[in-house]
């Protein structure tokens, strides 16, 4: 990879944070924001996610985005 990934801001450091790194299906992705806020519905005390929705992070790996997958 040789383009440097952009800088990450948020304003809440405890949201979980899922950045779309596959473009290839927009249906799929829509359903994963469905159900990660129906996930957050259901439970008031569970801060909603931080969606990162940017082409230059497409196809980057954990590895290169320097974070651990899991």
């Amino acid at each position: 990879m040789n383009e440097e990934l952009p800088e990450i801001a948020r304003d809440d450091e405890w949201a979980p944070l899922v950045i779309r790194t596959d473009y290839t299906d927009d249906s799929v992705w829509r359903e994963v924001i469905a159900e990660l806020s129906r996930a957050a519905g259901a439970r008031e005390w569970e801060s909603p996610a931080h969606l990162v929705d940017d082409r230059r992070w497409n196809g980057v790996t954990s590895d290169e985005a320097g974070c651990s997958a899991g």
